[in-house]
């Protein structure tokens, strides 16, 4: 599993020296399933990414949308910019500056007019109008990896998580991808910015405001019943994203009562965080709404996360009206 900084114990300059080499790894695998691509796969597949883009209804209500001009193989965006031009939207292209390590949002009027800046990519001229961040709508964003809770690792020079970092409360930032360039998980550290949306030739991955889990944790306690049950879609993302059994508990306690059900919790909660040295933060419970074993992470500090439709420890139905719960979705795209 990838390290997350101030986990295990390890110091802190340890934990940041592994999630750097991580993700220089995936980094490096990332760029060679993207070269590989020919470019006949690239054009075909950039059609198709571009049409779950702007079919958004994100994106068809923007009026200022941020795009960037590809280079290095990454999906092309020359005729998404003449698009958004078409369609008489502002279109802003970034603008690198290399000693704060920051980017500068300008417009770009005609294609024509864009310069080489910083690194040889294409931005808008010096006289262009600069945007504040808090003005952009919609921000599609190139990377080298992405994963499936919607983080994404660039070339490393940490350009756009500080940018992202500034954007207004509702604007959306699509993550621009191929699907080659899709991960289960992705190494990565707390300044890392999450996108809420991705879209790949094969669709649209669209992330939930709220969810869980939004990142990955030392212990994953899991009612049993939930485990056992229709709540398949749970149990996959857990067999892929904890693979190590021992971090994976599955507490039973359906058919007993709630003093007995909230016991059990508590016991094997507490005896999994002693074992794995991880602290009550670092554990997600995964339980029905309204149920013992989510009140019992509560009292613990643990993480919880609510599953409609179940329960656990108490009376069938209870949680019943609960806010649904949703999982990263693939919206498949219709391949035309």
């Amino acid at each position: 599993m990838f390290s997350l900084s101030g986990g295990g114990g390890a110091s802190s300059g340890l934990a940041v020296r592994l999630v750097r080499e991580e993700k220089a790894a995936v980094r490096r695998a990332g760029l060679e399933a993207r070269r590989r691509l020919s470019p006949t796969e690239r054009e075909a597949a950039a059609e198709k990414i571009w049409k779950n883009f702007f079919t958004m209804p994100e994106v068809a209500a923007a009026r200022t949308i941020m795009l960037y001009a590809s280079v290095q193989g990454e999906v092309p965006t020359y005729k998404a910019m003449e698009r958004v031009l078409s369609a008489g939207l502002t279109l802003v292209l970034p603008r690198t500056i290399k000693e704060s390590r920051t980017l500068q949002c300008a417009v770009v009027r005609s294609l024509g007019e864009l310069t080489a800046g910083a690194y040889g990519i294409p931005e808008p001229p010096p006289d262009a109008a600069l945007v504040p961040a808090t003005a952009i709508d919609v921000v599609a964003v190139p990377g080298v990896v992405f994963d499936y809770t919607g983080y994404r690792l660039g070339y490393g020079a940490g350009y756009y998580d500080g940018f992202l970092a500034g954007l207004r409360n509702g604007a959306a930032a699509v993550g621009i991808a191929f699907s080659v360039q899709m991960r289960s998980r992705v190494p990565r550290r707390t300044e890392d910015q999450r996108l809420l949306y991705i879209a790949t030739e094969k669709g649209l991955i669209r992330q939930p405001r709220v969810m869980k889990p939004d990142r990955f944790y030392a212990c994953y306690a899991v009612a049993e019943e939930i485990w056992e049950s229709r709540h398949t879609g749970i149990r996959r993302y857990l067999e892929e994203i904890a693979p190590e059994r021992e971090r994976l508990l599955l507490v039973p306690g359906a058919g007993v009562g709630k003093e007995e059900s909230g016991r059990r919790w508590r016991e094997r909660l507490t005896t999994a965080l002693q074992r794995l040295g991880a602290r009550p933060e670092d554990c997600l419970v995964i339980a029905g709404a309204r149920s013992i074993g989510l009140r019992c992470g509560e009292e613990l500090g643990a993480e919880t996360m609510a599953v409609p439709g179940a329960s656990s420890g108490g009376a069938a139905g209870e949680d019943e009206g609960c806010p649904t719960f949703v999982w990263p979705q693939v919206e498949e795209g219709d391949g035309t």
